[in-house]
């Protein structure tokens, strides 16, 4: 059951939010951003949660539920939207979203080849962030050291808070669990991008071909890259949904709402790529003033 519940957090949230923000409109779009606001809830209100030291578990569920309601009460006239878009969509492009999709879980597969021999974190940055999770799960503070519990400065609260809210809702380990995140982390993205950039461009070819030149970039010990899940990968999902986003939130002033709590995720959970793409956008935000 909490699994299940786990999963809706996923969905329902960012789904609702996306139907508050005018510009957003085509199932391909409508998905997408679901998932990616989903996702940047959770990172923002596990944070809190887990900065006051709050049960994690239950606190990621109710906190997302009452998101759910209170959205779904101010948006009640609007819930059918998903499904009208998917009735508006033509025959081709609902064959080329299962086609995302499945290209977004062989893209996941490709990358979980170093695991399946080895069921356990690679990396040292990986066993580092299990136990900051581990801390958050056991109701530690986000400062507390995971290996001499003693206090350290956590500089990515958001990695460490949502992991632990949405394991210890669904009731799993984060230990057993680490070397699946890094396929599931790559079928997200991939996912989000093929779905983002069809809406944007209503390109077959382009949007087909981004999941691969994705997965295509090169993972070491040194760089790190897709066959780790640690926060400067997981944070990618941020950066590419905000620099697709930039339309979007150039329109409405609920766009610029919508950009803000994707912004907090990603610093959050990754702060010096939120810095440089706040650098990066800039000059666009002020000539937009």
């Amino acid at each position: 059951m909490g699994f299940f519940l786990v999963v809706l957090t996923l969905v329902l949230p960012g789904y609702l939010i996306s139907l508050f923000i005018p510009s957003l409109r085509g199932f391909f779009a409508r998905v997408a951003y679901s998932l990616v606001f989903s996702v940047a809830f959770g990172v923002v209100i596990s944070t809190v949660f887990a900065a006051f030291q709050i049960q994690i578990g239950a606190s990621f569920l109710i906190g997302n539920a009452g998101a759910v309601c209170v959205l779904g009460f101010l948006g009640r006239g609007k819930l059918h939207t998903l499904f009208s878009e998917w009735k508006e969509t033509k025959k081709r492009e609902k064959a080329f979203f299962v086609f995302c999709f499945t290209l977004a879980v062989l893209a996941g597969i490709f990358v979980a080849f170093p695991h399946l021999n080895y069921k356990w974190p690679i990396h040292a940055d990986e066993w580092w962030q299990v136990g900051t999770v581990q801390n958050v799960m056991e109701g530690r503070s986000l400062n507390t050291n995971p290996y001499l519990f003693d206090s350290f400065v956590n500089d990515k609260p958001g990695f460490s808070s949502y992991l632990a809210g949405v394991f210890a809702a669904g009731g799993v380990d984060p230990l057993q669990a680490w070397a699946y995140l890094p396929a599931f982390n790559v079928f997200l993205i991939c996912f989000f991008a093929s779905l983002a950039l069809f809406s944007e461009s209503k390109r077959f070819l382009a949007a087909g071909i981004l999941p691969i030149l994705l997965v295509a970039l090169r993972s070491n010990a040194y760089s790190l890259g897709w066959w780790f899940f640690v926060p400067s990968t997981f944070s990618l999902l941020f950066v590419v949904a905000l620099l697709f986003f930039i339309p979007h939130w150039r329109e409405s002033f609920r766009g610029v709402l919508a950009a803000c709590l994707i912004f907090a995720a990603l610093a959050l959970v990754y702060l010096p790529y939120a810095l440089l793409l706040f650098l990066i956008l800039l000059p666009s935000m002020v000539k937009h003033i």
